[in-house]
């Protein structure tokens, strides 16, 4: 579902919820609320909403829609966590670091609430050279094969090793940001080196910095966009990162360019028609 399906009025009213304004009213509508679900903005409006009692400019039916949507997404989301405690067990348990990625790190370490922050899957980063390992020990551990691997060497130059499924939860180990050779794809000692630790529900949970973890959400996003794809969602997760920074902007900014700069060096810049 495209913004262009909706009215001035609801892309409006749409812009303000995200920053997390008041609305006296909203035109919903079958396009309004399919944008709203594909953007992966239901459950996220569902607690801004309740958060802030704002429920009398919605329609019952629209607020049952997003219960449902952010009750689907703490349910999966708690799967997903329960699934990254264990993997976290048996790789720590044959000393293999690993660091969140993408949803997983975001749904748990930066949004307020686990139901927030929809994820279909688990992303996490090994160090390079034990991505394989990784899948073999989770295979052992009762992990199945999404697909078989494309070559030995596809799964060496790719930026995760072939996919697997965990307790049901899609599982992927990437052992580099991007595929080797790709000129988004960051150093890794720094990614190492400038991971933080953080608690969740008494378990502690590795993930990227926040100026590494702008910079992959950021070069996600791109990527979706060049495939003719851009999520609403991506764009919030990046502000949601960046507002734990706000009395300092203008620093973190800083170490988010050097990265971009970085990248923008050897990658030659998109050219709009």
């Amino acid at each position: 579902m495209e913004a262009s399906s909706l009215t001035p009025n609801q892309f409006q009213t749409l812009l303000f919820l995200c920053r997390e304004q008041k609305v006296e009213s909203v035109e919903m509508n079958r396009p309004m609320m399919d944008f709203i679900k594909s953007a992966g903005l239901a459950p996220r409006l569902y607690h801004l909403i309740k958060q802030n009692g704002w429920e009398h400019g919605f329609t019952n039916d629209a607020l049952s829609q997003f219960k449902l949507a952010y009750m689907s997404t703490l349910v999966r989301n708690r799967q997903i966590w329960s699934v990254w405690q264990a993997v976290a067990s048996i790789l720590n348990a044959h000393e293999i670091d690993l660091i969140a990625l993408k949803g997983s790190a975001l749904a748990f370490t930066v949004y307020p609430d686990e139901g927030i922050r929809p994820m279909g899957d688990l992303d996490l980063l090994v160090r390079e050279g034990n991505g394989a390992r990784a899948r073999q020990l989770l295979l052992d551990a009762g992990a199945v094969a999404r697909y078989v691997p494309q070559s030995q060497v596809h799964d060496q130059v790719h930026a995760h090793v072939s996919a697997i499924t965990y307790k049901g939860v899609l599982v992927e180990i990437h052992q580099r940001l991007y595929a080797m050779g790709d000129p988004l794809n960051p150093p890794s000692e720094p990614l190492w080196a400038q991971c933080q630790s953080r608690m969740v529900a008494g378990s502690v949970m590795t993930v990227l910095d926040d100026a590494h973890m702008v910079y992959h959400i950021a070069t996600h996003a791109w990527h979706g966009y060049r495939l003719g794809g851009m999520r609403l969602g991506w764009l919030l997760d990046i502000v949601a990162v960046m507002m734990r920074h706000v009395d300092e902007l203008h620093v973190f900014n800083k170490h988010v360019e050097a990265l971009t700069h970085f990248a923008a060096i050897l990658k030659p810049a998109p050219v709009f028609q």
